[in-house]
């Protein structure tokens, strides 16, 4: 189940913001204070944050700073959708440049609050994917090598390493490349390489 920490003071409307999160089968926690949000996030950490600007202890900004420069990858990546009332434009442009996932402003009409999450949620499961992808292909490249010393597998490496220089020089970030081969020669090898 989704883990949503809605760290706001106004209780009515966390309230009502909260038993829409139910409703739509997330599990939700209030918090009213900037402190209460540090604790209840180093206690376990949410798998969203709602975040409201102006709290009695202080401003919700410098609770999203603290956890985008925190030197832990879990804190940094934690996605926070950031609540402003109408005519703090300026808050939520910081907000933005703080590293915010999004915003929205108050009064906030809850079908699009649970639209956002979505949103947000559904993006941050695809990052999560592209970087295991990532690591997986890193892993199977790194574990590759073009066994053998002959001429035919020096001039490959060697065309390679020419390849690679002239597309970091180049402008075109994505350029197509076509490697040629018969079955069995290491035209995969020699892609993976590449890359």
């Amino acid at each position: 189940m989704i883990n949503i920490l809605l760290v706001e003071d106004e209780m009515l409307f966390a309230k009502s913001v909260l038993r829409r999160l139910e409703k739509e089968g997330y599990n939700g926690n209030i918090v009213s204070t900037i402190a209460d949000a540090h604790h209840s996030i180093n206690t376990a950490l949410p798998d969203l944050l709602l975040l409201d600007i102006r709290l009695p202890d202080g401003n919700g900004l410098d609770l999203l700073a603290d956890i985008r420069f925190r030197d832990d990858a879990s804190w940094k990546s934690l996605p926070v959708i950031v609540m402003t009332a109408y005519g703090e434009l300026d808050d939520a442009i910081s907000a933005m440049k703080l590293g915010a996932t999004d915003y929205l402003k108050k009064p906030v009409d809850l079908d699009d609050l649970v639209l956002t999450i979505s949103k947000v949620l559904a993006t941050q499961q695809l990052k999560q994917q592209l970087t295991y992808s990532h690591v997986r292909d890193r892993q199977s490249v790194d574990a590759i090598e073009m066994i053998g010393t002959s001429q035919a597998a020096d001039n490959v490496r060697h065309h390679l390493g020419r390849i690679a220089k002239l597309v970091g020089n180049s402008s075109d970030s994505h350029p197509v490349i076509l490697i040629r081969g018969e079955t069995g020669t290491g035209k995969d090898v020699a892609a993976r390489l590449y890359h």
